[in-house]
């Protein structure tokens, strides 16, 4: 059995990573940002596929942090 789940996005998380992305716009080269949104789509699939994955965050609890 194939079980998945999905990643919610917090309001935080979505206005971080607008963040990232505007910054990575004006320092990073294209080939850059394409390698960098692969590597974090990789990521996401992975924590859909086992959301154990990555330790759980003190400071809410509903949050898990991915730092690998």
């Amino acid at each position: 059995m194939n079980n998945t789940y999905k990643v919610f996005w917090s309001e935080e998380a979505i206005s971080n990573l607008k963040g990232v992305n505007d910054y990575l716009e004006n320092h990073w080269t294209k080939k850059e940002i394409i390698k960098f949104a692969q590597l974090l789509d990789k990521q996401l699939r992975r924590i859909e596929k086992n959301p154990r994955l990555f330790a759980k965050r003190a400071i809410k609890r509903h949050e898990k942090s991915c730092v690998n």
